[in-house]
């Protein structure tokens, strides 16, 4: 969390040093999680993925009515960000994230991109661990492989295979991965003699902690 939310405010400073301001600095970067209480965690106007990318949880996938109300808040809020920043991605699902591509074909199209772009052309990141909650009534991102569920396609909306296939094509594009192995602990300089050094020290561990907490 400390890491993401280190990454939205360098984003947002460099969004602020090529001049732009208020909103276009504030929405540089769209933050989503499965759920409420993560999303709550990660600050910055974070929000379930399921409004984010205007997904209902209760109902079958279909494009959005382009003169819509939920339409025209997903587009606004998508065409801001560079950056789409996606957390517990262990409780995104194959399908899901094939919804989220769709979608933001929809609202985006390829951006400013060439014609195959995908997501918008947005940078796009996933955060989490796959070893923690699996997703419900989905299967899990690194699974290979076709659709062999029961899903059926719905009037007007994708089939399951074709989702299912574009949330791989979308896990396929990330291709850099990063893995946090060390845990770094605040102490408080006992191993550092001179006491100007320490209070130095101190002071900007201090300062560490308070932006991290902010």
């Amino acid at each position: 969390t400390h890491t993401v939310r280190c990454l939205i405010k360098q984003s947002r400073q460099r969004a602020r040093d090529v001049g732009k301001k208020g909103e276009q600095v504030r929405g540089c970067c769209v933050l989503s999680a499965p759920t409420g209480s993560a999303s709550f965690q990660m600050k910055f106007g974070a929000a379930t993925a399921h409004r984010t990318y205007g997904i209902s949880p209760f109902h079958a996938f279909r494009k959005l009515g382009e003169q819509g109300d939920v339409y025209n808040r997903v587009r606004q809020k998508l065409k801001l960000a560079r950056l789409l920043i996606l957390d517990e991605r262990s409780m995104i699902g194959r399908m899901f994230l094939g919804k989220i591509g769709l979608r933001c074909e929809q609202v985006l199209g390829r951006g400013e991109g060439p014609e195959d772009a995908t997501l918008g052309f947005r940078d796009f990141l996933m955060v989490g661990d796959d070893k923690q909650i699996t997703p419900i009534g989905d299967h899990p991102l690194f699974l290979d492989g076709a659709y062999k569920g029961k899903a059926k396609q719905p009037d007007g909306g994708p089939s399951p295979d074709a989702l299912v296939g574009k949330g791989i094509s979308v896990r396929e594009e990330c291709q850099d991965v990063v893995i946090l192995r060390g845990m770094h602990r605040r102490d408080d300089g006992e191993n550092i003699i001179d006491p100007v050094e320490k209070q130095a020290y101190c002071a900007e561990a201090d300062e560490f902690v308070r932006v991290c907490r902010r």
